[in-house]
């Protein structure tokens, strides 16, 4: 027969939600970034209440309410960077800061690029904060390509030397440490563990690629259940497309007297 439908959009690209976090009058989050796409314009890292970690047209930034600074140096392509961003919402004070790890025997990592502005001055409300992506009316506004690791969340101001402590060590003891995502935990699963006090378990959405090689794999696995911690990195895309979310039009209830057999549905448009 003929029946009616509807079109209905795709929402594609993976992404991560970190949950319940705090009012913030100072923040500081560091993570580990591997960039695999720099082609594009914008690329969102990550993003709380307004405050945005991104990749634009291959370098780093950081905003606030329409206010960005840009890191000069471009970023890397495949190769893993340790990040930073700082906010004092008391002074104003936004600041960025990256280094990148060298790749093969010899090579070392680079210091730290580190710059800094003033920006408006307000608290960063209550709420979640994503990975890789940012919402708008719940829908993908942009997503990023590429692998990120050990996002660490702190109520305070870190020192480039502080935050490289914590990404380096597997110790989650900061004073003002909210939240600390090991990635190598329940790789099976959607969920990301918190192992700091907190316990803000996050999930992940539209199915990244988990159990992916991270800042510590030195080649003596190639099985991420043999050494977990060695595969703690995540792998989104943009396009990534688990669950399109539709909503059915047409159902079709099998009789209970029908033949056994193998049958075929004709769908035209």
């Amino acid at each position: 027969g003929v029946h009616t439908g509807r079109r209905q959009s795709l929402n594609p690209g993976s992404y991560a939600v970190l949950p319940d976090l705090p009012s913030l009058g100072r923040a500081s989050l560091c993570l580990n970034v591997y960039p695999t796409l720099l082609a594009r314009d914008w690329q969102p890292l990550a993003y709380g209440d307004g405050l945005t970690l991104e990749i634009r047209e291959g370098r780093l930034s950081a905003g606030l309410d329409g206010q960005r600074l840009t890191l000069r140096s471009k970023m890397s392509l495949h190769r893993w960077h340790q990040v930073l961003v700082t906010y004092d919402g008391t002074t104003g004070r936004l600041g960025l800061a990256q280094r990148c790890f060298g790749l093969g025997v010899g090579e070392h990592n680079t210091d730290w690029t580190a710059e800094a502005i003033t920006v408006g001055q307000r608290q960063l409300a209550a709420g979640d904060w994503l990975l890789a992506a940012v919402l708008e009316e719940g829908r993908l506004k942009a997503g990023f390509n590429g692998r990120l690791e050990a996002p660490r969340l702190v109520a305070g101001e870190l020192s480039t030397e502080v935050a490289e402590s914590i990404l380096d060590s597997q110790a989650v003891t900061h004073v003002g440490l909210l939240g600390a995502w090991d990635f190598s935990e329940a790789i099976h699963t959607e969920q990301l563990v918190d192992v700091s006090p907190g316990k803000r378990h996050g999930w992940t959405m539209q199915m990244p690629t988990r159990a992916v090689k991270g800042v510590h794999w030195n080649g003596t696995t190639q099985r991420w259940l043999d050494d977990p911690a060695q595969y703690g990195a995540i792998h989104f895309h943009e396009d990534d497309l688990v669950d399109a979310g539709w909503t059915p039009d047409i159902s079709w209830n099998v009789p209970t007297d029908l033949d056994s057999g193998v049958y075929a549905v004709k769908l035209s448009l």
